[in-house]
C-alpha cells in the first residue's frame, strides 16, 4: 500500500499465475468494494501479468476483493472461481525525525519532499532544505526501506555544495527514507531525516502525457525480445559416432541482460532405424545451460535419424518464447 499526498490509498493486489494451463488465461477480472458499501468497482488486467493496482481507496477503511480468471475455448468463454480477500488500509504518514545535540532546535532545519516525477525515463523527487550557516557541504543518503513489488536495492549518497538535491533512479512504490548530514566549520555536526513514497507506476502514468514504460511490462517485453533465431546444425562422424553441434543466437537490448540460461530439447521424430535391442532407450533428453552457452553438442546420436531440437531463453520474467527445428543425422556408409 502506497499514500498519495492527498491521503488516499492505492493497493497492489498480486496472485500466482498457473504453471503451464491447458488454456492460457486471457484476462483478470477483480471486483472490489468497502465491506460496508453495495457499490462495487471493476478492473480487467492480461491474463500475462499478475497483479492490478486499486487506486483511489480511502484511508483507514476495510475492503474486500474478488479475483477471477478468464479463458476463452473457441466463441466460449470460461470463467474460474471467484477468490477472494478482506484487507484493510492503514495509513502511511510521512514521518519526521531530527538528530542534533541542541534538542531545542529540532524545528529549525526542516526537509522538504516534492512530488515524484517522471524525467529522462526515470523516477525522481526533489528534495530542500533550510541552508546552515558556515555549512561547506552536506551529505545525501537516501534508499528505500521497504517496496510493494519486493524489489530493492541498496542505499546511495551524494554530497553537495546546495541547499536542494535532486533524488534518481527511484523505485515505484517504495517507502524511502532520506538523511541530510552537515558538518559545520567548528566541527558541531547536524543530521536532519524523512520518508517519503514513491507512487505505483500505473498511477504516474495515467496523469502522464507521456507514455511511460513501467519496470513489471519489461520483463513482459523481455521474454518476448529473448526468443532464440538462426538455429543451425553440423554433424560430424567418427568411427561410427556421430556428434551434433547446435548453435544459436539471441538479440537482446543491451539494457535488459537479464537471461538466466536455456533450455534445450532434443527428441527423435523418427524411430524406424532404431536397433530393435533397444527398445525402451531414452530417445528424448533436456538440458539447462548456462546465459552464454548458446550452443550444445550431442555424442552418440543415430545414423539417417530426424531430430527435433527446441531452444527456450529462460529470463528474470519467465520463460521466453521457443524456436524449434528438425534436423536430419547422416546415414552411415556400409562397410566394403
Amino acid at each position: 500500500m502506497t499514500v498519495s499526498t492527498e491521503g488516499l490509498v492505492s493497493v497492489r493486489l498480486k496472485w500466482n499465475l498457473p504453471e503451464d494451463p491447458d488454456i492460457p488465461v486471457h484476462h483478470f477480472k477483480v471486483f472490489w468494494s468497502m465491506v460496508s458499501a453495495k457499490k462495487k468497482r471493476q478492473k480487467n488486467t492480461k491474463g500475462v501479468l499478475n497483479y492490478v493496482d486499486l487506486e483511489g481507496l480511502q484511508a483507514n477503511s476495510c475492503y474486500t476483493v474478488k479475483a477471477q480468471a478468464v479463458s476463452y475455448w473457441g466463441q466460449q468463454r470460461l470463467k474460474s472461481v471467484k477468490a477472494s480477500l478482506n484487507f484493510s488500509t492503514t495509513y502511511l504518514s510521512v514521518t519526521r525525525q531530527t538528530a542534533s545535540s541542541n534538542p531545542g532546535n529540532r524545528a529549525t532545519w526542516p526537509l522538504g519532499v516534492g512530488n515524484p516525477f517522471y524525467q529522462d525515463d526515470q523516477l525522481q523527487v526533489r528534495l530542500y532544505w533550510k541552508k546552515r550557516r558556515a555549512a561547506s557541504e552536506y551529505h545525501v543518503h537516501w534508499g528505500p526501506e521497504f517496496c510493494s513489488h519486493n524489489v530493492t536495492r541498496g542505499p546511495e549518497k551524494s554530497i553537495t555544495q546546495e541547499n536542494y538535491m535532486t533524488l534518481p533512479g527511484l523505485l515505484f512504490s517504495c517507502k524511502y527514507k532520506v538523511t541530510v548530514h552537515v558538518t559545520r566549520s567548528k566541527g558541531a555536526s547536524k543530521t536532519e531525516s524523512t520518508t517519503f513514497l514513491t507512487p505505483p507506476c500505473s498511477a504516474l502514468r495515467a496523469k502522464s502525457r507521456k507514455y511511460i514504460q513501467c519496470p513489471e511490462e519489461e520483463g513482459v517485453v523481455l521474454k518476448v525480445l529473448a526468443k532464440p533465431e538462426n538455429l543451425t546444425a553440423s554433424f560430424s562422424v567418427h568411427e561410427g559416432n556421430i556428434t551434433g553441434s547446435f548453435l544459436w543466437r539471441v538479440l537482446t537490448p543491451h539494457r535488459h541482460p537479464l537471461i538466466t540460461g536455456f533450455q534445450v530439447t532434443w527428441a527423435e521424430v523418427t524411430t524406424h532405424n532404431r536397433h530393435k535391442s533397444l527398445p525402451n532407450s531414452i530417445i528424448s533428453q533436456s538440458q539447462i545451460l548456462a546465459p552464454n552457452h548458446n550452443y550444445l553438442v550431442v555424442s552418440n546420436m543415430q545414423p539417417g535419424t530426424g531430430y527435433k531440437l527446441e531452444v527456450r531463453a529462460v529470463t528474470m520474467g519467465g520463460e521466453g518464447p521457443s524456436v524449434s527445428k528438425t534436423f536430419q543425422t547422416p546415414t552411415l556408409s556400409s562397410a566394403p
